[in-house]
C-alpha cells in the first residue's frame, strides 16, 4: 500500500506529533528481541558503510559482513508484520524491469563484447559477470532499503543512524586529515591494496581517509553534509557541527575530488533554498555566531584567491588542497588526463550504446563510464535507466510527501535526505558509484520513515474498526 499524502487524516498527524519517538512496531514475543538486534546491527552497517576499506577479506568490506547479519533479521520481522510489510508498487516494477533486462542480455547476448574491453579499459570493470553486477545493483536499489525499513521500528531509531552516519564519514574524513597533517600513515596501515593506494597518495597527492578511492572520501563527504546542516539550526548545533562540517569541507578538497567540492556548496545552496525553516532559523543566530561564520567563509575566499594566483608547482601552490588546485588549474598534469580519461570513457560509451540502446551489452558495464546515466544504457539500455529513473522518483516523491507527516525534531532530516538525494543524482553526471550500498543510505532511511508512517496509519486504522 503506497503511502499518499493527500489521503493521510489530521487525525493521524495529531496523533503521530502527539508521540513522536515511539511509534514502536514492537510490542511483545519474538519481535522485541529482533527488533533490538536490528537497531544495533543497523547502528554498525551506516557507521562502518563510509569506511569500505575496512576489510576482514580483500574481496568483502566489514559493512557488507554486518549487512549480512542485518538481512535475516529483517526477512523474519517481513514475515511477522502482515501489512506492515507493503511496499510501493514502483519498486517492485524496478526490480522486475533490472531482471527482465539481466534475462534479455542472457538470451540475446551482444556479438563482439571484446570492443568494449578495448575500448573501456578500466581496472577491474568488464571482466565480472553480468548476473551479478546486476542483481547487486538491485540489491543496493531496492532489497538494501527494504531490509534497513523492516528492521526500524521507532522514530528515534531514524536519528540514531543518522548520528553513525555522519560519525562514520567523521572518523574516515579525520584520518586523512590526520595522515596530511601529522603524517601518521593511519590510511597505509588499514589499507587491502597497498599498491593501489601508493599511487592515490604518492603519485597523485590525493587522499582516502577510510575509503577504497579520492572520489569515494569526497562522495560519502558531500552525502552527508545536507544531514549536517540540517542540525546547523540552533547556535548550538553550529557549535557541535560546525567543525563536522568544516572537517568534511577539508576531506573533500584532499581528496582531489571536484565533483565533491561542487556537490558542497550545492549542498549549502539547497538547504538555504529548499528549507524556510532553516533561513529562519539562521536569522536568529547570535551576531557572535553570525560574524565567527562570516570569518571562516572570508579564509575560504582567502584561500580560493590566494590559489587563483599561485602556481601549483610554487611552495604556496602546494599549501593549496589538491581538489582546489586542480579546478583552479585546470591544465595541470593530474587534472588534464582524468578530463580526458573521462571523456574518452564517454565518447566510447555514447558510440556502443547508439549501436544497442534497449538492451545494452550487460551489467559488467555498469560502472564503466564515469556518468551513472551512460552506465544503466550501456549495461541494461532503456530498460535500466527507466528502472533506475522509476525507483528515485519514487523514492523523491516519497520522502516530499513525508515533510509533512514525519514528527517535527525529523523535517528537518527529512530534507536533508532529499537534498542528499538529489546531490547524488547531480553529480551522477561525473560519477561512476552506482552499487555501492554507501550510495543509498538515503533511500533506506527514507523507507524507514515510510514504514514507520505506514505502520502509524493501519494502527489507528485498526483502532477505529476495533
Amino acid at each position: 500500500m503506497y503511502l499518499k499524502g493527500k489521503k493521510i487524516t489530521e487525525s493521524i498527524k495529531t496523533s503521530m506529533l502527539a508521540n513522536p519517538s515511539e511509534p514502536s512496531l514492537d510490542q511483545a514475543g519474538i519481535r522485541a528481541p529482533l527488533f533490538t538486534a536490528g537497531k544495533w546491527i543497523l547502528v554498525a552497517v551506516f557507521l562502518t558503510l563510509p569506511m569500505n576499506s575496512l576489510r576482514p577479506t580483500a574481496d568483502v568490506a566489514l559493512a557488507d559482513f554486518l549487512i549480512a547479519l542485518l538481512l535475516p533479521v529483517s526477512f523474519i520481522l517481513f514475515i511477522l508484520q502482515g501489512k506492515v510489510g507493503r511496499f510501493p508498487k514502483w519498486l517492485w516494477v524496478a526490480a522486475a524491469l533490472i531482471l527482465l533486462s539481466i534475462g534479455l542480455i542472457a538470451i540475446l547476448p551482444p556479438l563482439d563484447p571484446e570492443r568494449l574491453l578495448n575500448a573501456l579499459v578500466i581496472d577491474g570493470i568488464g571482466d565480472g559477470s553480468s548476473v551479478v553486477m546486476g542483481f547487486r545493483l538491485i540489491f543496493a536499489l531496492v532489497a538494501f532499503p527494504i531490509a534497513v525499513g523492516i528492521a526500524i521500528d521507532r522514530w528515534s531509531t531514524i536519528k540514531l543512524l543518522v548520528d553513525f552516519w555522519i560519525v562514520g564519514v567523521s572518523i574516515s574524513c579525520a584520518v586523512a586529515l590526520l595522515d596530511v597533517v601529522l603524517g601518521l600513515g593511519i590510511q597505509k596501515a588499514v589499507t587491502y591494496d597497498p599498491e593501489t593506494l601508493n599511487r592515490y597518495l604518492v603519485i597523485l597527492d590525493r587522499q582516502v581517509g577510510l575509503t577504497d578511492h579520492p572520489n569515494t572520501l569526497g562522495l560519502t563527504a558531500m552525502l552527508v553534509s545536507p544531514l549536517v546542516l540540517a542540525r546547523m539550526k540552533t547556535r548550538q548545533g553550529v557549535i557541535r557541527y560546525g567543525p563536522v562540517l568544516a572537517l568534511l569541507a577539508y576531506a573533500i578538497l584532499v581528496s582531489g575530488s571536484r565533483a565533491a567540492a561542487v556537490g558542497l556548496v550545492l549542498s549549502i545552496g539547497l538547504t538555504i533554498g529548499m528549507d524556510g525553516r532553516f533561513r529562519e532559523k539562521v536569522k536568529t543566530l547570535p551576531r557572535r555566531t553570525v560574524l565567527a561564520i562570516a570569518a571562516c567563509a572570508l579564509v575560504v575566499v582567502g584561500l580560493v584567491g590566494l590559489g587563483a594566483y599561485a602556481s601549483p608547482e610554487s611552495d604556496i601552490g602546494k599549501l593549496i588542497p589538491v581538489s582546489l588546485s586542480r579546478a583552479l588549474h585546470p591544465g595541470a598534469e593530474s587534472s588534464e588526463y582524468a578530463d580526458s580519461e573521462r571523456g574518452a570513457w564517454i565518447e566510447n560509451s555514447v558510440g556502443f550504446i547508439k549501436e544497442r540502446p534497449v538492451l545494452g551489452y550487460g551489467y559488467e558495464w555498469v560502472e564503466a563510464s564515469h556518468n551513472i546515466y551512460l552506465q544503466l544504457l550501456l549495461a541494461g539500455g532503456l530498460i535500466a535507466l527507466i528502472a533506475f529513473g522509476l525507483a528515485m522518483a519514487g523514492y523523491l516523491k516519497m520522502v516530499f510527501r513525508l515533510r509533512s507527516i514525519v514528527p517535527i525534531d525529523l523535517r528537518f532530516t527529512c530534507i536533508g535526505l532529499m537534498i542528499s538525494l538529489v546531490l547524488y543524482l547531480v553529480m551522477g553526471m561525473v560519477n561512476n558509484q552506482i552499487v555501492d550500498r554507501h550510495v543509498y543510505i538515503p533511500p533506506a532511511l527514507i523507507m524507514g520513515m515510510f514504514l514507520l508512517a505506514q505502520a502509524r496509519e493501519l494502527s489507528l486504522s485498526s483502532t477505529k474498526e476495533d
